[in-house]
């Protein structure tokens, strides 16, 4: 656990300049910080469904802090094969492991962010009864995650081919496209991380719908009049 934590803090601060630290990170301590942290966010989404039967909310609480990280490691699984793609074509000399490493790096700084801002969400989760504004809040704050751990990953990328700046650029470009449009559907796939208070526990709901129109409905529901 300390040695996690270490490199987590050497991560954070991004090595004092030097990127071995992220092309030296184990791909199984990656993974287990993934878990760990992503895990702690996603027990705090699941909180919601606490002020309706104890059972159905401890059921949404583990397994949301299942499919949280979940989530991180399916879209990586999923977009991964046309990342390593463009980024071969694009000329980049990172090879495969390097670029697992640097793109789970990313992750586990986004999962980091999430995990920080759990107390938040459990504040603001255990003191209000509206679904949408959780449901929105949730949005704000894992994608504020996702662009700190996307900037991140910008940052790397001009550290590590700095001499083919412009080359960097259109890599970070393309992955952002893939990476945000795989992890929004997933999301999607793997609902419910929330839970609605007096419904029955349900590990995964029907296909229908998408995540924008997800966000548009609860977003008039909450403000419209």
């Amino acid at each position: 656990m300390l040695t996690m934590m270490r490199r987590l803090d050497l991560l954070l601060r991004g090595g004092e300049g030097d990127s071995s630290h992220v092309s030296e990170l184990p791909v199984a301590l990656s993974l287990k910080m993934t878990l760990a942290l992503g895990g702690i966010y996603g027990a705090c989404m699941g909180l919601f469904a606490l002020s309706g039967s104890g059972a159905i909310g401890f059921f949404q609480v583990c397994a949301s802090s299942v499919k949280l990280p979940a989530l991180f490691l399916l879209t990586l699984l999923v977009a991964f094969p046309a990342l390593y793609v463009f980024s071969a074509l694009s000329g980049s000399p990172l090879r495969f492991i390097a670029v697992l490493r640097l793109l789970l790096a990313s992750i586990v700084v986004m999962t980091a962010v999430s995990a920080s801002f759990a107390p938040i969400l459990a504040f603001f989760t255990l003191s209000t009864s509206s679904y949408p504004f959780v449901v929105l809040l949730n949005v704000v704050l894992l994608g504020t995650a996702g662009i700190i751990g996307l900037r991140f990953l910008r940052r790397l990328l001009l550290l590590l081919l700095a001499v083919e700046a412009r080359a960097s650029l259109g890599i970070f470009r393309i992955w952002l496209v893939i990476f945000g449009l795989v992890g929004a559907q997933m999301g999607w796939l793997l609902r419910p991380f929330i839970g609605r208070p007096g419904l029955a526990f349900s590990a995964f709901r029907p296909r229908g719908g998408s995540f924008f129109q997800a966000v548009f409905e609860h977003f008039i529901r909450l403000f419209g009049a």
